[in-house]
């Protein structure tokens, strides 16, 4: 008989949570709360910590409501390190509710605590609309009617959560609102949400084309993506550069940075693009070096950002 919720179930549950993929969202959305330190607003601990508790439970509820609604197709994947999900579903069916109820109370805290946010710093009135915003964002990336990854739009969803709503996030967070700033840095960043999603498929390919997911590695190929991964990192690249040569205030200092940091998504993208893929366990390796890159990228990005401030 199977272990209830309050044995084994309970630690099933907090696995499918997959916790150390929050740190690459908290970078991003780092990047963003520490840009606008940099143009001028004022350091206040708990209005961070605040801040990405909203965030924190918004991005969290993304794990459990994907792993609710793509428990079907996952029975036709592997569990890999970066994509496939937990499997816990599969082996543990009667999980499932707990797992959508867990996603849908951690959205519901996050717009509660933004509300408490909305009461304490009083941000521009739409605040609460972009919160809610970003929530239905992470729930309709696999959540029906709209199925985002099931109709060919995960990717659009993820170069629009990663690009821009993570690091915008951060930003509004620490400002109250959206300047022409966060735009500007968010511009290269849209790439790299493109070489994210991108990376994160590569392994899942054949299940992902078995489970009905209609991904842009089914569609268009496993060398097809290496090669746009590659050119995802160059164009991330050339816009910080542009941009930070050619605009004529800040943050152009911190686009030169980020130019010169770029190099090292583009230098994984590179070494991916010229690397062939025999098998699964080539594409797990990829991935690997790609996410580890896009990682490396944001937290030396925030390093670069502290550091100025000090």
């Amino acid at each position: 008989m199977p272990a209830g919720p309050a044995g084994g179930g309970a630690w099933d549950l907090i696995r499918m949570g997959r916790f150390r993929f929050l740190a690459a969202g908290a970078l991003c959305f780092l990047l963003g709360y520490l840009l606008a330190l940099r143009m001028g607003s004022p350091w206040d601990p708990a209005r961070l910590l605040l801040g990405y508790a909203i965030f924190g439970c918004g991005h969290l509820s993304v794990h459990y409501s994907n792993e609710y609604y793509d428990r079907h197709a996952d029975r036709k994947g592997t569990v890999g390190a970066f994509s496939g999900g937990t499997g816990i579903l599969v082996a543990r069916p009667e999980l499932a509710p707990a797992a959508r109820r867990i996603a849908l109370s951690l959205i519901g805290v996050s717009l509660a605590l933004a509300i408490v946010f909305q009461i304490l710093y009083r941000p521009e009135p739409w605040f609460l609309l972009f919160v809610a915003a970003g929530n239905l964002l992470g729930w309709f990336y696999s959540a029906p009617p709209l199925s985002l990854a099931y109709r060919g739009l995960g990717e659009a969803a993820t170069v629009l959560g990663l690009g821009f709503m993570m690091p915008a996030t951060g930003y509004l967070m620490a400002k109250g609102t959206l300047d022409p700033a966060i735009f500007l840095v968010c511009l290269p960043l849209l790439p790299l949400g493109y070489f994210f999603i991108l990376a994160v498929e590569l392994p899942d390919m054949e299940g992902d084309r078995a489970g009905g997911k209609r991904t842009a590695v089914v569609r268009m190929g496993r060398e097809a993506a290496q090669r746009s991964i590659a050119a995802a990192a160059l164009v991330a690249t050339i816009l910080c550069l542009f941009l930070g040569i050619f605009w004529p205030g800040p943050p152009a200092d911190m686009l030169k940075v980020l130019a010169a940091i770029s190099v090292i998504p583009l230098a994984a993208g590179i070494r991916v693009r010229r690397a062939g893929i025999r098998d699964r366990h080539d594409a797990e390796e990829q991935t690997r070096i790609l996410v580890t890159s896009l990682v490396l990228f944001f937290l030396f990005s925030d390093i670069v950002l502290a550091a100025g401030l000090v």
